[in-house]
């Protein structure tokens, strides 16, 4: 898997965790209590991938360097010369923390490590939690037989799969 693809998948991951824990939360559906998100969250929709392939761009754009150029970048203004497979300097670690940035969350990559120039877009997740409503079981909101997706009764077809219910 790329870099830059590495990227992408942690700012996924961090959109729609953030969408389905404030629809858990709000919904008491799942008891959030002392738990990691993402170890308990549905797996990411292709609506988040999308979304985070979007908010990739709008970063390229911004800055005027693709992904994997802003995280070498991140990583020499830490002294670091090799990308680290895991951990805070992850390619996965900077895309989650570009994307908490870009909701305004509070968290950024700048808090563990040594800033760089880089200018933010701002992103609204609401669809994404349009999505995570309609994803949950406890409404008696139908499964798909194909992806396990939980669609709301209105739905002809899946919203993750594209499969007729």
């Amino acid at each position: 898997m790329s870099v830059r693809q590495e990227i992408i998948d942690g700012i996924a991951e961090i959109l729609w965790g953030s969408a389905w824990a404030d629809h858990a939360e709000e919904h008491e559906c799942t008891s959030l209590s002392g738990m990691q998100i993402e170890a308990i969250m549905p797996s990411v929709p292709k609506e988040a991938s999308q979304l985070a392939q979007d908010l990739a761009r709008k970063f390229e754009s911004m800055n005027g360097a693709t992904l994997d150029t802003l995280y070498a970048i991140a990583l020499k203004a830490d002294g670091q010369t090799s990308y680290p497979g895991s951990g805070k300097s992850s390619p996965e670690s900077f895309g989650s923390n570009l994307a908490f940035m870009a909701m305004g969350a509070g968290v950024s990559w700048f808090d563990d490590h040594d800033k760089f120039p880089l200018k933010k877009p701002y992103l609204e997740n609401y669809d994404l939690r349009i999505l995570a409503d309609e994803k949950c079981r406890k409404d008696g909101n139908a499964a798909c037989k194909e992806c396990g997706f939980y669609n709301r009764e209105s739905k002809a077809k899946c919203a993750n799969c594209g499969k007729k219910l």
